[in-house]
């Protein structure tokens, strides 16, 4: 080996490291422009929590449940609230 030949592996490995930098902050660039523009746009809309049924009463919203797991079905959601009595067991 030569030193013209280690030389010009020299040269390519830094030119492959300018090349992959470019990128990298290309794709940073991008993400940061993309975030600004939803960022300005902001979110859509959301209706009334509170929405007036038919009668006029206030439905109250409905509370999420803390337990993102149970609602994709991978684990065991909280135990059901007690039965008041309703109806008699046997």
């Amino acid at each position: 080996m030569t030193s013209r030949e280690g030389y010009d592996d020299r040269r390519e490995s830094w030119r492959r490291i300018r090349v992959g930098v470019t990128g990298l902050g290309g794709i940073l660039l991008i993400i940061g422009l993309a975030s600004a523009m939803l960022e300005r746009i902001g979110p859509s809309p959301s209706p009334n929590p509170i929405a007036a049924t038919r009668s006029g009463e206030a439905t109250k919203p409905a509370e999420p449940k803390n337990e993102p797991l149970a609602e994709l079905g991978v684990a065991p959601g909280a135990a059901a609230p007690a039965d008041d009595g309703g109806t008699p067991k046997k």
